[in-house]
């Protein structure tokens, strides 16, 4: 899911950023890697990748 949001606030001491969702919500999420926060600024519009996977394995059950 590719979803773009809006800055809203940064906190470099927490490792946080709040950002506003295209719903209005807004939502707290911590850096991966702090560096990038010191390149945001408020008002900023990023773009939020949300991939899920699921993994399944199958196993032949023995015949009694």
């Amino acid at each position: 899911t590719v979803t773009t949001a809006i800055v809203q606030e940064i906190n470099l001491e927490a490792n946080t950023l709040k950002l506003k969702m295209p719903g209005g919500e807004i939502r707290e999420f911590t850096a991966q890697n702090p560096e990038n926060l010191k390149a945001a600024a408020v008002g900023d519009v990023v773009i939020v990748t949300h991939t899920e996977a699921v993994a399944i394995y199958l196993a032949e059950i023995p015949k009694e």
